[in-house]
């Protein structure tokens, strides 16, 4: 893989040490998720918003789009780049991208909410983005984790099975939780 700032990699680690393989579902969750997660990054690096439908142009996900090249041996490490173009702008949109994505899967990972607006401050596509995270993560039975890497190789996230607990608590406003609390103890009594 051509080193870029604009690249990153998934590190896909088996609860087995010795597999090497990753069933193609697991990956294709991945990928889809992170694809749909630059996009809407996309959105807001481009400076627009999004409506209630969350539609990404064609030229925003072309822009935006995960480039994967060959595994690397050893364990299951999918490497991308962001952005298919040799053009300055959309590389220098691409890295940006990259940056909010560290960002904001470092936040995720080390499980801190409060910061997640200041790095995606639309909530449309802060929610959507979190949705594309929980896609990303294992579930409670998945029997692996995911870690991602940057250009340099340097772990900036890691996911496990409380990533999506995490996530939905974090997409349930507490004033909801609150209420769902209050209206779940009235019924009861």
């Amino acid at each position: 893989m051509a080193s870029s700032t604009a690249s990153l990699s998934f590190h896909i680690n088996p609860s087995d040490p010795q597999a090497h393989a990753v069933p193609a579902t697991v990956l294709v969750q991945i990928l889809e998720n992170a694809q749909r997660a630059f996009e809407l990054i996309g959105v807001q690096v481009e400076g627009r918003e999004i409506r209630e439908r969350a539609r990404v142009s064609a030229a925003t996900a072309k822009r935006f789009q995960l480039v994967c090249h060959v595994p690397e041996a050893g364990s299951y490490a999918m490497p991308v780049t962001v952005g298919g173009g040799a053009d300055l702008l959309v590389s220098e949109m691409a890295e940006k991208a990259v940056t909010i994505f560290k960002d904001v899967m470092g936040l995720v990972s080390s499980r801190n909410a409060s910061g997640l607006a200041g790095v995606l401050p639309d909530q449309r596509i802060r929610r959507r983005v979190l949705e594309s995270i929980k896609g990303m993560a294992p579930r409670s039975d998945a029997g692996w984790t995911l870690d991602l890497h940057d250009a340099q190789n340097t772990a900036f996230a890691t996911f496990d099975t409380d990533t999506i607990p995490f996530v939905e608590a974090t997409l349930v406003p507490p004033e909801q939780r609150e209420a769902a609390r209050v209206v779940t103890g009235e019924l009861t009594s």
